[in-house]
């Protein structure tokens, strides 16, 4: 289990080295450097709950499966989904959208690089609800004694979808004349979503009905 889940992490710098090769090429480059190391900073302040929540699903999920039951862990997956959607709706939105303008002020040097931050902020919400699945099925999954699907999916969003998604939407951004740093963050949010949905679907078809039938 612990070699998988470092190289999970091992990816998800590979991706931060990525999106950086990305953000060299587009317009205002300085701007959207700046920008986009601010979002992402508030992004994993803002996933440090959820992050919480996931780790807590190690065991609780290994409990529930040594025991066989499964519908504990169904129980237990649920309710951090809805914690986490409540979190992110009821905290992480208002805040930054009221408060992104003011952050953005605070944070950033130029009036550019402090309008794409408000964009960014502003999307934090959206980034916690489209990243909770994929942070919550990994711990399941690895409870289980099963580190392999978190490994795959980790480089299915890390290499497979995050560059591709992040390029068309910053080119799809420049086609209707908006900044690129905004379709290349709705790219991120596209990538961020298939995946985790892509995580949720592989779970919910490996925790069956009958505990007989997981191994």
């Amino acid at each position: 289990l612990a070699v998988p889940a470092s190289l999970t992490f091992v990816l998800m710098a590979l991706e931060t080295l990525l999106i950086n090769g990305i953000l060299a090429h587009l317009e205002h480059p300085k701007e959207a450097l700046a920008s986009y190391s601010i979002y992402y900073r508030v992004v994993l302040f803002a996933l440090n709950p959820v992050i919480a929540i996931s780790v807590a699903m190690l065991p609780y999920a290994a409990r529930r499966f040594g025991r066989e039951d499964l519908e504990g862990v169904r129980t237990g997956l649920r309710d951090a989904t809805k914690i986490t959607v409540a979190y992110a709706v009821v905290i992480v939105g208002p805040v930054l959208w009221i408060g992104a303008p003011w952050f953005a002020d605070w944070l950033a040097e130029s009036p550019l690089s402090a309008r794409y931050t408000t964009f960014g902020l502003r999307l934090v919400p959206l980034a916690c609800l489209v990243s909770a699945p994929f942070l919550l099925c990994r711990p399941v999954f690895e409870g289980m004694q099963r580190g392999r699907p978190g490994l795959v999916m980790a480089l299915v969003r890390y290499l497979v979808l995050t560059v591709p998604l992040a390029w068309a939407g910053s080119r799809a951004a420049a086609a209707v004349d908006l900044p690129q740093l905004y379709g290349m963050l709705l790219g991120l949010m596209v990538a961020a979503g298939l995946s985790s949905a892509a995580f949720a679907v592989w779970l919910r078809r490996t925790l069956p009905r009958r505990p007989d039938l997981a191994a």
